[in-house]
C-alpha cells in the first residue's frame, strides 16, 4: 500500500476504473477512453505513464506569454529539444499537448492558452523534471513590466466608461516638487485610509493656479490609495453639472464598487458651479459628498479649480463637509533658488512648471511668459 502514497490523489480521482495495485499502481485503458473530452485522454496518458513508474518525479509550472508572440512548434523545439509531440488537441484559443523526450525518459503534458502556459513535466529523477520546467520557463516566460502601473476609468456623458493607464507614482518619488507649506497637507493625504464603512467627510478641494503640481499630486494619490480605492476621471465636469444630467449623476454613483471606495476626480470644475452661481450644479456636486443619493455607497469627490478658495461657496468648506483643502501654491524666492541648483538663482516665486522648464527638464517653445489656462502638471 505504500506505493499508493507516493501517487498524487488528485490524479487518481479522475478514474473509476482502477485495477489491482501491487508494487506499482495500474490504470486501465478503457477508463482513459471512456472520458468524455478528447483532452481527457492526453491528460490521462500522461498520468498514466505517472502511474506506471515510467515517469516518478513531476514539476509544475504557470507561465505567463507574451500575448503578441504565441507558442509555436518550433519555439517548443528549441527549448524542449529531442521532442516530439505524440498526442495534440487544439481548439480555437487552447492547444493540449503531450510530448515525449527522445532522448530522455522524461513526459511533458502542456497546456497552451492565449496569456499563460501550464505544464507537468516527468522524469526518472526531480532534478530532470525540474531542469526541464526551468528551461521552458525561461525560454517562454513574458518579461515582467518592472514599472508598475497604475489603472482609472474615464466617464462621460455620451460615451461608456473608458479605461486608462499610467506610470505608478509614489508620493515619496514627487514630494519635493511641493512648497513646504503645500507638501505638509499632501502628506497629510498621501498616507491616508478609508474603510468602506468610514464616516470621514468625502469631498477634498485642490486649489492653484496652473503649473502648481495638481495633478501630478493626483496621480501620486491613485498610486497611494490603490489599495482601498478605485479612481474614475470626469471628462466633462461641464456637462455633469449642466441642467438636466440626473442620469449621469446616478451612473456615477451606481459604478462604485462594494469593496472599495470610488474617488471621482473632476479637474478644472467650472467656476460658476464652485463659486455658487450655478446652484443645481452645486447640488449635485455636493450630494456626491454626503447627500442621500450616494449615502449608501462609499464614494469621495476630489475637484481642482483655478478659483481662490475665498470666492468657492460657503457650502463646499463647511466642517464636516471637506476631508482636505489644500491650496497650490508657487515656491518662494529662496524654495525655487534652492531647488534650482547652479541653474538659479530664481528672482521671484516660481511655480513647479516654471522651475521645470527652467532645469530642462521640459521645453518651452518660448522665453516669453505666458499665461496659461486649464493646463496641470
Amino acid at each position: 500500500m505504500e506505493a499508493v502514497k507516493d501517487v498524487d490523489q488528485s490524479f487518481m480521482k479522475l478514474f473509476t476504473n482502477s485495477t489491482e495495485i501491487d508494487t506499482k499502481f495500474r490504470v486501465s485503458l478503457d477508463a482513459i477512453e471512456r472520458k468524455t473530452d478528447p483532452d481527457d485522454v492526453i491528460k490521462g496518458g500522461f498520468i498514466q505513464l505517472f502511474a506506471e513508474g515510467t515517469i516518478k518525479h513531476l514539476a509544475f509550472a504557470n507561465i505567463d506569454l507574451d500575448v503578441n508572440k504565441p507558442v509555436t512548434d518550433q519555439s517548443l523545439s528549441f527549448v524542449l529539444p529531442n521532442s516530439e509531440i505524440i498526442r495534440e488537441l487544439k481548439t480555437e484559443s487552447v492547444r493540449f499537448l503531450l510530448i515525449q523526450g527522445k532522448l530522455d525518459e522524461w513526459y511533458a503534458h502542456i497546456v497552451i492558452g492565449t496569456s499563460s502556459l501550464q505544464v507537468f513535466i516527468g522524469s526518472t529523477s526531480m532534478e530532470r523534471s525540474t531542469d526541464m520546467v526551468e528551461r521552458l520557463t525561461i525560454g517562454l516566460q513574458v518579461k515582467p513590466n518592472l514599472e508598475k502601473e497604475i489603472n482609472y476609468k474615464i466617464f462621460s456623458d455620451q460615451e461608456y466608461p473608458s479605461y486608462a493607464k499610467a506610470k505608478a507614482l509614489p508620493w515619496r518619488g514627487i514630494s519635493k516638487n511641493y512648497p513646504e507649506a503645500t507638501r505638509a497637507q499632501l502628506e497629510k493625504l498621501a498616507t491616508y485610509k478609508r474603510d468602506v464603512e468610514s464616516s470621514d467627510p468625502r469631498l477634498v478641494i485642490f486649489q492653484g493656479t496652473p503649473g502648481t503640481g495638481k495633478t501630478r499630486f493626483t496621480q501620486a494619490l491613485i498610486t497611494e490609495w490603490e489599495p482601498w480605492a478605485k479612481f474614475a476621471v470626469i471628462a466633462d465636469p461641464e456637462m455633469l453639472f449642466g441642467d438636466g444630467r440626473t442620469s449621469y449623476l446616478v451612473r456615477l454613483i451606481d459604478s462604485a464598487p462594494r469593496d472599495k471606495t470610488l474617488v471621482l476626480v473632476l479637474e478644472d470644475v467650472p467656476d460658476d458651479v464652485v463659486s455658487g452661481t450655478r446652484s443645481g450644479g452645486l447640488g449635485r456636486l455636493l450630494s456626491m459628498g454626503d447627500g442621500l443619493l450616494a449615502s449608501s455607497k462609499s464614494i469621495m469627490v476630489l475637484i481642482s479649480t483655478n478659483s481662490q478658495m475665498s470666492t468657492l461657496d460657503p457650502a463646499l468648506l463647511r466642517p464636516g463637509r471637506t476631508l482636505q483643502k489644500v491650496e497650490f501654491g508657487k515656491f518662494t524666492v529662496s524654495e525655487a533658488s534652492e531647488r534650482l541648483g547652479e541653474f538659479g538663482p530664481a528672482k521671484s516665486e516660481m511655480s513647479l512648471a516654471e522651475i521645470f522648464v527652467q532645469l530642462g527638464e521640459t521645453k518651452s517653445m518660448t522665453t516669453e511668459k505666458v499665461e496659461t489656462i486649464g493646463t496641470y502638471l
